[in-house]
């Protein structure tokens, strides 16, 4: 999160949205070595044989029943994929869908993090794929008007379908959390509630009612990634959105996320994303 550059090699999913591949077309999508996810998250769903791969050089085995969730701005790696492996992959734009407002928020979005394989039964992969199916199905209909709201609804449908699925593998709704987490939650409530206006770390202490210092290291213990870079990321997430799906100016966008002035916010958006947000916004025209 927060202002990592992007990376060349990520890959070019079949439409601005997202995209589903099968078997082989899952290696022919990562490549010969490894493809960096950056604003794209993926579901790997596999129906038989294994496959193995890495996350940021974490491995893991993904067999049949295994459901494979990780969210943006990760490097994959496939290691081995035997000729017996049967899959889908399907890949989503990260801004069609804030992940930490569907299911059930914040609690499931850390489970998924730090436990992303579950296995599941063949009911529920069943369910998964025909949700897939529909989406990919319904995609290759160009509609001439309301397209990425179309498609932001049937992925946000498709993400219900898939947090379904994690509380009840993972028995989210059966832990009371720590109070560190309970602060984290808050803290992550208080930034999708205030980021376009706020984007200091030490209003958002103050709303809890600690030091920015102490804000710091628990949101760093808890997820790993500093308080800052959450706000950042927020931030960006925002403007990737009002870009893409809205007709407004950078003037105006500036405005509504509170930059002093567009200059600055042109180069706060291509420090984090790699690109202006003119040449970001036509990817999507």
């Amino acid at each position: 999160m927060g202002t990592r550059n992007v990376v060349k090699n990520e890959p070019n999913i079949k439409n601005p949205w997202f995209g589903v591949y099968r078997n082989s077309e899952i290696k022919n999508l990562v490549g010969v070595t490894s493809a960096s996810f950056q604003d794209s998250s993926f579901i790997l769903i596999v129906n038989s044989g294994h496959l193995c791969l890495t996350i940021d050089g974490v491995k893991y085995v993904v067999e049949r029943n295994g459901l494979f969730v990780v969210f943006p701005r990760v490097e994959l790696s496939i290691i081995d994929m035997p000729e017996d492996f049967d899959g889908v992959l399907f890949v989503i734009n990260a801004n069609l869908v804030n992940y930490l407002s569907v299911g059930s928020g914040i609690r499931a979005y850390i489970q998924v993090v730090q436990c992303p394989l579950v296995q599941i039964d063949d009911q529920e992969r069943e369910i998964l794929l025909e949700a897939i199916d529909y989406v990919d199905r319904r995609s290759r209909y160009k509609m001439p008007y309301y397209s990425s709201q179309m498609y932001s609804n049937l992925i946000r449908g498709f993400c219900y379908e898939i947090a379904c699925v994690v509380r009840k593998k993972l028995h989210i709704e059966d832990m009371n959390g720590s109070k560190k987490n309970q602060v984290f939650q808050r803290f992550i409530k208080e930034v999708m509630t205030h980021h376009a206006t706020e984007h200091r770390v030490e209003f958002y202490a103050k709303q809890l009612g600690m030091s920015a210092k102490y804000l710091c290291m628990l949101v760093k213990e808890v997820s790993n990634i500093p308080p800052q870079s959450w706000i950042n990321d927020m931030i960006i997430r925002n403007a990737k959105v009002l870009l893409s799906t809205t007709t407004l100016s950078i003037n105006e966008i500036t405005r509504q996320l509170n930059f002093p002035n567009p200059s600055f916010f042109c180069q706060y958006f291509k420090r984090s994303v790699g690109q202006t947000p003119l040449k970001y916004r036509k990817c999507y025209q």
